[in-house]
């Protein structure tokens, strides 16, 4: 059972240390940024978490301790991740019209002055007749100086449940605006296209400098 705790241990320290100080954190730092914030902050490496998905810290220390398996070091393919880019792409595009027509915002004259919380709209619930967010709590009932700031994740749930969603809005206790609504299809494209142009970039970079599991 030692033998077993020093090996985790080991793969721990390892990784914090590789996560602390690496050639491809460097490399996004100079390389892949969006208006000066560097993506590596943004990537599935830096937010992964053992405690609730433990799956790829059990795989890390499997290769670490030499439990090799061909399957951990599945590469990305571009025609396929172009293709799923694109469909992603139509969905939220798709979405974010649908979101614009459909859902109504609730300003009063003050609004536009109040302060702004930022509220997923997946937080919602119902306290006595009202929808508050699940975080600021009764805040939301004692202080009507403040208005919502709702986004809503792109999801196909939004078309079959939206006269649900309109009840759940229309019982915000508070002025609210929805953060999709005000969000430019043409800047949306321009994400997408520069996210893959990035992803496509470091797909090459990796192959010819081995930074990762190349």
């Amino acid at each position: 059972m030692k033998v077993i705790s020093q090996k985790w241990n080991k793969t721990k320290k390892n990784y914090l240390e590789w996560l602390i100080k690496n050639d491809l954190k460097t490399f996004f730092s100079k390389n892949i940024y969006y208006e000066n914030l560097s993506l590596w902050w943004l990537t599935k490496v830096y937010e992964k978490d053992a405690l609730n998905d433990h799956t790829w810290f059990n795989e890390l220390n499997n290769i670490l301790n030499g439990y090799h398996n061909d399957q951990y070091y599945k590469k990305k393919n571009i025609f396929s991740e172009t293709l799923k880019t694109f469909l992603k792409l139509l969905k939220t595009l798709f979405l974010s019209i649908f979101i614009k027509i459909v859902f109504q915002e609730k300003k009063s004259v003050n609004s536009a002055h109040k302060d702004f919380v930022h509220v997923q709209f997946s937080n919602l619930v119902k306290f006595k007749n009202n929808y508050i967010d699940t975080q600021y709590g009764l805040f939301s009932l004692k202080n009507k100086e403040i208005s919502y700031a709702i986004q809503f994740q792109y999801d196909f749930s939004l078309i079959y449940k939206c006269f649900s969603i309109k009840k759940k809005l229309k019982a915000i206790p508070v002025d609210y605006y929805i953060v999709n609504k005000h969000l430019n299809l043409a800047d949306i494209i321009k994400v997408y296209f520069f996210a893959f142009n990035k992803f496509v970039f470091l797909n090459k970079t990796l192959k010819k400098k081995k930074l990762f599991y190349y």
